[in-house]
C-alpha cells in the first residue's frame, strides 16, 4: 500500500518498486548519491548486510552504510560504542 492525494491504495510489488526506485533516483540525481543512506539491523546476516552493501553503492550510488553491533541505550536507539550517536 501507498499514500497517493492523502489516499491509502492497493498495488502490485511491480508499482510498489518502481515508485520506489523512481523517488531514490529522483534523490540521487537532484542531491547525489551520499543524500541516501542505508541503515541495516544487528540481527542482519552477512549475506544480507553484502547485499545491502552491493545496492547501496552499486544501484543507489551511496557510500553512507551504518550498522550498529554493539548494546543500545534502552528506550533510545542511541548505540553506545558509535561515534556521533548523542
Amino acid at each position: 500500500m501507498f499514500k497517493r492525494d492523502g489516499n491509502w491504495e492497493e498495488t502490485d510489488w511491480a508499482t510498489a518498486l518502481e515508485f520506489v526506485a523512481t523517488g531514490l533516483r529522483r534523490i540521487r540525481d537532484a542531491h547525489g548519491g551520499d543524500a541516501i543512506g542505508a541503515l541495516a539491523s544487528p540481527q542482519s546476516t552477512l549475506e544480507e548486510l553484502y547485499l545491502l552493501g552491493k545496492f547501496a553503492r552499486g544501484v543507489v550510488a551511496a557510500m553512507s552504510i551504518s550498522v550498529c553491533v554493539n548494546r543500545t541505550f534502552p528506550g533510545t536507539g542511541a548505540c553506545a560504542a558509535c561515534p556521533g550517536w548523542e
